[in-house]
Order: C-alpha cells, then structure tokens, then sequence
C-alpha cells in the first residue's frame, strides 16, 4: 500500500502517457499510423494530431486534411484521450468516426458517454490491472478498457487481445465465424 499513496494534486493531470508496455503490445497487433490525442512530450506514434490539431473540433474530417496521405480503412488510430469530468464524451463522439480505432478510457460503464461504446464499438477489453500511467507518481486509482472499433479486426486479434484482459466482443458489430454454441 506504500507504493501507491498519492497526493490528489499529484493525479489532478488530464494527459498522462500510456504505458510503454502496454502501447507496445497493441502496436504490435495493430501497427497504429497515428495517435488522435498527443502531444510532444506523450505520443507514441510518429504522426499525432496535437492539442493545436484539434481533433475535437474537426474529427475525422480533420484528421484527413491533417494527414491526407493516411488511408484509415487499412490502418489503425490510437487514441488515448484527456480524462477529464467532461473530456471523454466529447472524445468518444469523434473516435467513432474514424473507421479503424483503439482507445484507451476510463471503464466508467455507468457513465452516459460510455454506452456510446457498446453501440459503436467492435469489442471492449477490461484490463486486467491497475495501469500506472508514464510519469504518474502512482497506480490509477479507476479501471480502464481498451475500446475498439474496426472492421479489420479478427479473432487473431481477440485471441491476442486477451492476455491483456476480458474481452468482449459487440456481436451486433463483429463478424460471426461459424455457429454460436
């Protein structure tokens, strides 16, 4: 319990970067072509729309003028967005658009933003633990999930996405395989 006490002001920060562990696991999967919500100091993908993007007020339509050379449909965006009061509402609105998409949000299942997820999303993928964000002084103290939506995404991809926690595949969005026992 030592390891984990923390100052409330100490977490108070919106834009923590994702832990390199875990972005390297999903990079591996989906070979991500651009970062939705970086800046300088915490993306993690070459190409990023920026605070000074402003992804939030132009979404996909944005995303296209800022990077015309990207073809979405083949390729996957990462996406870990600000995790204010009012911030992942507005994110998931305009994370949605974009075809190929991986987020990483607060699992707030109660939230009214999030049963955004379970009419859009492709799979949701509860981690498994705690995540320490880089650079914060501590262990998250809420769970988050892995919010995803593509239509290039496989059962490769579940299988994968499991040993990072459960998932649970949106059957109204994903592509049966097969009979259902």
């Amino acid at each position: 319990m030592g390891n984990n006490i923390c100052n409330h002001t100490e977490t108070r920060r919106e834009d923590w970067g994702t832990p390199k562990w875990l972005f390297d696991a999903l990079d591996g999967l989906f070979k991500f072509s651009v970062d939705l919500a970086a800046n300088s100091d915490n993306s993690k993908v070459e190409r990023y729309m920026s605070p000074a993007d402003d992804f939030l007020a132009g979404g996909f339509k944005k995303l296209l003028m800022t990077f015309p050379d990207v073809f979405f449909h083949e390729k996957w965006a990462w996406c870990n967005p600000p995790y204010g009061r009012s911030g992942c509402g507005k994110w998931i609105e305009q994370i949605f658009m974009v075809p190929n998409t991986v987020s990483l949000i607060p699992a707030s299942v109660g939230a009214k933003w999030f049963r955004q997820c379970w009419a859009y999303a492709t799979c949701i993928v509860f981690l498994h633990d705690r995540l320490r964000f880089d650079g914060a002084p501590c262990v998250a103290q809420f769970d988050c999930c892995l919010v995803i939506k593509g239509e290039s995404l496989n059962h490769g991809h579940l299988r994968d996405l499991a040993h990072l926690g459960t998932v649970v595949p949106i059957w109204h969005t994903f592509p049966m395989i097969g009979k259902v026992a």
